[in-house]
């Protein structure tokens, strides 16, 4: 399944006012275990930063392992997996 599906499918979406929502995609989890948030919506670092259907980025965080292909995209490379 590819990261767009799974947010449409697991994503909840949730109204807060007119205008603004806050929306939640469980953790991904990997065949091989590795483990990681993935969020888009308003208020995330995605693009679009809206609730869409599709998403060219989207914000990935606490991660289970370090994993190489993230590095370049940490705010912090000194604490990877936090």
């Amino acid at each position: 399944m590819k990261i767009n599906e799974f947010i449409q499918k697991y994503r909840t979406v949730t109204k807060l006012v007119p205008g603004l929502t806050s929306s939640h995609t469980p953790h991904v989890i990997c065949n091989d275990g590795f483990e990681m948030s993935v969020q888009a919506g308003q208020s995330l670092y995605s693009e679009p930063r809206d609730v869409a259907d599709s998403y060219e980025e989207a914000e990935v965080g606490f991660p289970s392992a370090e994993e190489s292909l993230l590095t370049p995209y940490a705010e912090d490379e000194e604490n990877l997996c936090g």
